[in-house]
């Protein structure tokens, strides 16, 4: 039998074995939790604390890990389909060949992350970029550079840069939400255009 406890030492989960879907592990103490393969599907992890954890092959579709702690965790080769990782630490997080489709990534810290491989609906990830506070909404907007292309999320949008732009043109037309995007897509076009 294992016992997950919260930040305050409180048992708050036990279980058998690796199999946690839709384990309710709000704010649960996973500090280097060895969760190789696990299968954690559905699970909420807001604000858990995952820091150095092993989450290698991981089943973490559909988790709820706003929020989280995942400094130095090894997510590398999880599947987090339609994960909610927004606001969620990822310093130094191994995500390399991880599947991120669907993911929301928005406001999560990504310095030093390995996102290299990584699987993205836009195609394999080389490299991300977020853009914190822009638009109508002051939201953040992420920027995923795959082989196929520069791609774009941003609120309800998803798409190439080109047809980022065309929409920024379109619906922000001669405001200043318009030129703060139209200088964020120079802003990505200078730091990708050599890669």
């Amino acid at each position: 039998m294992i016992e997950i406890k919260n930040k305050q030492g409180e048992v708050i989960y036990t279980y058998d074995g690796a199999d946690l879907r839709y384990a309710n592990l709000y704010g649960a103490n996973l500090r280097g939790a060895d969760l190789y393969d696990a299968i954690l599907r559905g699970a909420n992890l807001r604000g858990a604390d995952l820091y150095g954890a092993d989450l290698r092959g991981a089943d973490l579709r559909y988790a709820n890990l706003y929020g989280a702690n995942l400094i130095d965790a090894n997510l590398r080769g999880a599947n987090l389909i339609d994960a909610n990782l927004r606001g969620a630490d990822l310093t130094d997080a191994n995500l390399r060949g991880a599947d991120l489709r669907g993911a929301d990534l928005s406001g999560a810290n990504l310095r030093g992350a390995i996102l290299y491989g990584a699987n993205t609906e836009f195609g394999t990830l080389r490299d991300i970029m977020q853009v914190s506070n822009i638009g109508s909404r002051s939201d953040t907007t992420v920027v995923y550079y795959t082989e196929q292309g520069i791609f774009i999320k941003c609120g309800c949008f998803k798409g190439s840069l080109a047809e980022f732009e065309a929409k920024v043109k379109e619906t922000h037309k001669g405001n200043d939400h318009e030129k703060a995007y139209l200088a964020m897509i120079e802003l990505v076009k200078v730091r990708f255009q050599n890669k």
